[in-house]
């Protein structure tokens, strides 16, 4: 079975998970939008809050629930990356022993779960970065204009209030492609922790821990031999590392679904 075929499988399995929380974030997050200036202008109203008072998007983004509604894409999509093996293994009718035995390269398996991953991180991303401006206009629309603060710019919320979202949102493409690079190499490492464990039982489960130990103090030991170093180069540095543990990744997934790994 081809690559293309078996990632098509994959995107039809994951289509309603995909839906769904992608329905419950944008969701949750104009509810939020269209129901705080409202709590606001009651407080207002009714003497609790100061009339002078002015509201920004931020006060929006900053809310507790819309934080969470941020975290849940991560927390989803980091638990599908076990997800996606071992509901083949575990579920119903060996699906797993079926994909092993096609007359094909059981790399196309893993290459078809990875590239899964990073398409819905992608479209995730991509559909959250649409829907943003149209939540700050939703939020200018039904504050009134006495309490409104001034638009804030997207740039600002990703890289001057959210940590977490200037990783997602890198400023520049060749820290986009280190960012995202260590992203896949993350899923890789962890891909690969999962077929040690699939492959030597209890021991491979420690190995699979070992090893993703291995790879991230692999990455703190080239941030210390690299701490004198600014800018474009550092990058370019961790580039490199990342590659590397990428290709070890790849070279070890490999050799165990072809050696080790049993239907």
């Amino acid at each position: 079975m081809s690559f293309l075929r078996l990632l098509f499988i994959e995107l039809n399995r994951i289509r309603f998970l995909f839906l769904a929380l992608v329905a419950i974030v944008v969701i949750t997050q104009f509810a939020l939008t269209l129901l705080l200036p409202r709590y606001w202008v009651g407080q207002i109203e009714s003497g609790e809050m100061i009339p002078s008072i002015t509201f920004t998007f931020i006060n929006v983004f900053e809310h507790g629930i819309y934080s969470l509604s941020l975290a849940l894409p991560v927390i989803t999509i980091g638990l599908y990356i076990f997800i996606v093996w071992y509901r083949d293994w575990f579920g119903q009718g060996t699906f797993m022993k079926r994909l092993l035995m096609l007359p094909s390269s059981r790399m196309n398996v893993f290459a078809a779960k990875l590239v899964t991953i990073v398409l819905v991180t992608l479209a995730v991303v991509s559909i959250y970065r649409l829907v943003l401006p149209l939540q700050m206009g939703l939020f200018e629309w039904v504050l009134p204009n006495s309490l409104y603060g001034g638009q804030i710019e997207p740039f600002y919320l990703f890289h001057s209030l959210n940590s977490a979202l200037a990783i997602v949102y890198p400023p520049t493409l060749l820290d986009f492609f280190v960012v995202y690079g260590l992203g896949i190499t993350l899923v890789c490492v962890l891909f690969s922790a999962i077929l040690f464990e699939r492959s030597f039982g209890f021991i491979g489960l420690g190995i699979g821990a070992a090893y993703v130990v291995a790879a991230f103090m692999l990455y703190g030991v080239a941030s210390h031999f690299v701490v004198r170093v600014n800018g474009i180069e550092l990058l370019l540095v961790m580039l490199g590392v990342t590659l590397g543990i990428c290709a070890v990744s790849l070279f070890v997934s490999r050799f165990l679904l072809l050696r080790k790994v049993t239907v």
